[in-house]
C-alpha cells in the first residue's frame, strides 16, 4: 500500500507491506494520514489530502487532537486537517477482530481476555506484529519467529507489518509508536472493524505534559477517542494495574512457557534488566513465581531475593510507576525491604576499592564515563574513590538538578545525551546496571566511538551479587 506526499517541495513515497498471509485493499487514506500527524504537529504543517478518509476521523483530529496538543504543547500543532470525506455508503466495518501480539505482559492480556470465550462478536480472530524499524520483510528475523510460532500454538496466523515513514520521515519511534500502531490497524480496514489496544499505562497515569515528545502511552485515551471511527473501534484493554495484568495471565500455560519482557534477550529472558526484574518480583508477590521456569532463573532470583527486592525499592522510590505496587504489597503484608539497591552496590565498593583501582590504572583510564540507573550514593562513592586517583569522572543524568552529595559533586561532571559526543573525551563507558534499553542510545555511543576505547560492565571488574553467573548478559548489554 503506497502513498506519494509532497513534504516542503520534496516528493516522497511512503507505503505499508505486510507479511504473504494478507494482500490489503487500500480503502482510504485514514492510514497515511494518522502516520503523518505527529510529523506535521511537530513541524506546524497542514496536512492536505486527494484522498478520502472518513468524516468522524477528519473531525476528531481537527476538532479535538489538534486543539488538545496545542492547548498542551504552546509551541507546536499550529495545524489542520483538509481531505474529502468518504460518503456513508461506501462505508463498511469489516468482521475482523485484531490485536498485537509481542508475547509481553500487556500483549498476552489484550489477547487473553478475548481469545475463546464463545463471543463471536468480540473474540480475536487476527493477530498482528507491528514492525516499524525494518523495510522489509525479514522471515529469518528471530523476533518475529517467535511470536509467529506462539500464534500457530493459539490456533492464529500471523500477520506482520512493516512500514518506511520513520526511516522517510526521520521519525524516531518512542513519541510515535502509537501513531505507527493505529496507522498500521487502519491500514487493513478491509479484514478488521475492531481492535483491541494493549495498554501501557493504568488510567490514572493518564497525562498530557509535554505531549509530542513523549511516550503517546500516556494520552492513549485521548487518542482512540481521536481515533476511532465506525468502521474501525479501537478498544483499550486493560486499564488496570501491571499487577493485575500479570495475576490474570500467569495462569494459563501459554505463558508460562512464552512469556517475554526482556530487554537485552528478548525471548530468552536474562532475568537482571528492569523488565524481567519487575516481573519477577509481581509473580513473586503473587505466589505464582514457581509457575515460570521455563522462563526466568528461578535458582537465581531466590539466590538473590534481597537484592531484587532492593531493586524494587529503588525504583519505587523514585516514582517508577511498574514498582509501586509490588513494594506496597510486600509492605501490607509485613515484608519490609529496609535497604536500596544502591545501598547494596555501596556497601560492596569499598571493600573492593583496591581491585577497582587496580583495573583502572592497568587500563590507564583517564577519564570515564558512569552510564546507568540513578544510584546516587553509590556513584557519589566510587567518584571519592577514583577521582583521587587522577581519573576524570562524567557521569550521564537525565536530571536537570542530580541529587549527589556536595563532595562528588565537585568531583564528578554531569552530562547528558546532547554533550555525549568524540569531542568530550572519554576512555571508556562503565555500565553500572542493566540500566535503560540500551538500543535507544546505539547512535550517541557510535558518534562517540572513536574517543571511547572500550565498554565495560562494573561487574566484570568487582564482584556484584546481583549480576554473578551473568557474564552472557552483561555482555550482550555492552555497546563497544
Amino acid at each position: 500500500m503506497k502513498a506519494d506526499i509532497i513534504d516542503n517541495g520534496e516528493k516522497k513515497c511512503l507505503w505499508f507491506c505486510y507479511s504473504d498471509n494478507y494482500h490489503p485493499v487500500a480503502m482510504n487514506a485514514d492510514a497515511f494520514l494518522i502516520y503523518l500527524l505527529r510529523y506535521a504537529m511537530i513541524h506546524d504543517r497542514d496536512i492536505v489530502s486527494n484522498v478520502p478518509v472518513h468524516y468522524e476521523l477528519l473531525h476528531s483530529i481537527n476538532r479535538l487532537l489538534i486543539p488538545c496538543m496545542q492547548m498542551s504543547d504552546g509551541k507546536h500543532a499550529r495545524m489542520k486537517v483538509s481531505a474529502p470525506v468518504l460518503s456513508w455508503e461506501n462505508s463498511y466495518q469489516a468482521p475482523g477482530v485484531a490485536t498485537g501480539l509481542s508475547c509481553g505482559v500487556d500483549s498476552f492480556y489484550a489477547l487473553l481476555n478475548h481469545y475463546q470465550t464463545g463471543d463471536r462478536n468480540l473474540d480475536v480472530t487476527h493477530l498482528f506484529f507491528f514492525d516499524m524499524f525494518h523495510t522489509d520483510i525479514n522471515h529469518e528475523w528471530e523476533t518475529f519467529n517467535y511470536c509467529q510460532k506462539v500464534a500457530t500454538e493459539m490456533g492464529f496466523s500471523l500477520i506482520r507489518i512493516c512500514t518506511n515513514v520513520l526511516k522517510v520521515l526521520d521519525l524516531n519511534w518512542f513519541p510515535t509508536h502509537l501513531y505507527s500502531l493505529f496507522a498500521g490497524v487502519n491500514s487493513m480496514q478491509d479484514i478488521i472493524g475492531k481492535y483491541y489496544l494493549a495498554s501501557s499505562f493504568h488510567v490514572s497515569d493518564v497525562t498530557m505534559n509535554n505531549p509530542l515528545w513523549t511516550d503517546p502511552a500516556h494520552y492513549e485515551l485521548l487518542m482512540i477517542k481521536a481515533l476511532h471511527h465506525k468502521d474501525m473501534e479501537i478498544h483499550i484493554e486493560g486499564p488496570v494495574t501491571r499487577m493485575d495484568k500479570t495475576d490474570f495471565i500467569a495462569d494459563f500455560p501459554i505463558v508460562q512457557n512464552r512469556l517475554s519482557v526482556c530487554w537485552p534477550r528478548p525471548y530468552n529472558s536474562c532475568g537482571i534488566c528492569p523488565k524481567c526484574v519487575r516481573t519477577l518480583v509481581d509473580l513473586d508477590v503473587l505466589g505464582k513465581l514457581d509457575k515460570f521456569g521455563a522462563i526466568f532463573d528461578l535458582p537465581h532470583y531466590k539466590e538473590n531475593r534481597d537484592w531484587y527486592l532492593s531493586f524494587a525499592r529503588t525504583e519505587h522510590d523514585y516514582g517508577n510507576i511498574f514498582f509501586l505496587e509490588s513494594v506496597r504489597r510486600l509492605k501490607s503484608r509485613g515484608e519490609e525491604i529496609t535497604e536500596t539497591f544502591e545501598d547494596k552496590m555501596a556497601e560492596i565498593i569499598y571493600p573492593q576499592s583496591e581491585k577497582l583501582i587496580s583495573y583502572f590504572e592497568g587500563k590507564n583510564f583517564k577519564s570515564v564515563l558512569f552510564f546507568g540507573r540513578r544510584y546516587d550514593k553509590f556513584v557519589d562513592e566510587l567518584a571519592d574513590i577514583l577521582s583521587e586517583h587522577g581519573v576524570k569522572i562524567y557521569v550521564y543524568t537525565k536530571d536537570k538538578n542530580p541529587n549527589f552529595n556536595a563532595v562528588a559533586r565537585n568531583r564528578v561532571e554531569f552530562v547528558n545525551l546532547e554533550q555525549l559526543s568524540p569531542d568530550i573525551g572519554i576512555d571508556a563507558l562503565i555500565l553500572t546496571s542493566m540500566t535503560l534499553n540500551i538500543k535507544n542510545y546505539m547512535g550517541v555511543f557510535s558518534r562517540m566511538e572513536r574517543s571511547l576505547r572500550s565498554s565495560i560492565h562494573l561487574s566484570e571488574i568487582i564482584d556484584i551479587p546481583f549480576f554473578k553467573g551473568k557474564s552472557t548478559e552483561v555482555e550482550i548489554n555492552k555497546v563497544i
